[in-house]
């Protein structure tokens, strides 16, 4: 397994590289804080993965949503056509509230 090093005040930290599955590598900061008593600051979690997921793929500066491998718009699309979906989210909204 790959890893990464983090030094700080004459210490260093062995951290492991986890690959996603799109390929994208991420450090896996979970014993940071134990070991180290450092915590990380990631304004907007711009550059944080929430999670580890076999399911579900989410890159927001790309535009990407999956799941299991599949487009959220071709999903969208099926759900739509087989009348899963109503055509207009907005008048679907309108007959649950006067109801």
């Amino acid at each position: 397994m790959a890893t990464a090093k983090l030094s700080f005040e004459g210490k260093q930290y062995t951290l492991p590289v986890v690959i996603g599955s799109e390929g994208e590598q991420a450090v896996d900061i979970r014993a940071l804080r134990s070991d180290s008593k450092l915590i990380t600051l990631d304004p907007g979690y711009g550059n944080t993965g929430s999670c580890e997921s076999s399911i579900c793929f989410i890159d927001g500066d790309r535009g990407i949503l999956r799941y299991r491998g599949y487009p959220i718009e071709q999903l969208a699309t099926r759900a739509l056509h087989r009348g899963l979906l109503p055509a207009d989210p907005r008048a679907a909204a309108e007959r649950r509230v006067r109801s």
